[in-house]
């Protein structure tokens, strides 16, 4: 089974597609990484060519956004459609908003993807129909259909290492989508970035972390880290691996 992963937002750091897609490629499954940052509020007509030619040869699709990159997400899921592979939005902005994205892709995915994605991958490849898993929200013969959403994951070190490995990798950069550089000797210098944890334990009426508690209610532990000999062990070999230029990171956990 093969998935392209697309990130609409305007950075290319895409924890949430990186994590998919290492999830993913330790099951055995092959990925293509396409972050397309931009300032602008639609790509233009080059660009989605350019992305649906890189999407032509997948079994399944994936979009993955906050809220400010949800209208080219959703520019890019019409311009894919004609692919005629299944569409499956996820992320932030998908996650509170899931009626809206089903109008653009075939499947909304809720909360946390990782084992939703891995069980629609493996029902995909076995034929079998995706419409009870948990997690999915999607339109079926005009009926719009939510269902549960599955316990976000307990324990943080069970998860792979983010996919920056960059051997499929594309980027948007001048207009125009190109490979990424393969070697760890093109890494960027300065700070590397890195989060070992989920969720929050404010209740700020700003923040979507009130919406995600809600969603989440009597399911588990929001709040969850990696421990700390774990979160060391990612550090050092995202540094040693991947960001050998990096003067140091910017760790990210609330």
């Amino acid at each position: 089974m093969k998935t392209v992963l697309l990130c609409t937002d305007n950075e290319l750091w895409g924890f949430g597609t990186r994590m998919i897609s290492a999830v993913l490629r330790r099951a055995g499954h092959s990925t293509r990484l396409i972050f397309l940052p931009s300032e602008s509020r639609r790509y233009s007509p080059d660009v989605v060519e350019e992305a649906k030619e890189l999407a032509k040869s997948a079994d399944l699709i994936g979009l993955s956004c906050y809220s400010r990159g949800s209208q080219k997400a959703r520019q890019l899921a019409n311009g894919l459609r004609e692919l005629r592979k299944p569409i499956i939005w996820g992320g932030l902005h998908a996650t509170l908003n899931p009626a809206e994205c089903a109008e653009a892709a075939d499947i909304v995915c809720r909360g946390e993807g990782e084992d939703t994605i891995l069980e629609l991958a493996e029902t995909l490849e076995a034929g079998r129909d995706w419409g009870n898993l948990r997690n999915l929200a999607y339109t079926r013969a005009n009926e719009f259909v939510m269902n549960p959403v599955r316990p976000p994951i307990p324990d943080l070190n069970e998860l792979p290492l983010f996919d920056f490995d960059r051997d499929d990798e594309y980027h948007l950069t001048k207009g125009h989508i190109h490979r990424a550089p393969p070697h760890p000797s093109d890494s960027p210098k300065g700070q590397a970035y890195f989060i070992g944890a989920r969720g929050c334990n404010f209740h700020c009426t700003y923040c979507c972390n009130r919406r995600l508690k809600e969603l989440y209610t009597g399911n588990g532990h929001y709040v969850r880290r990696m421990s700390v000999s774990r979160y060391i062990e990612q550090l050092e070999k995202l540094h040693r691996r991947n960001f050998p230029r990096a003067t140091g990171f910017s760790l990210l956990d609330e």
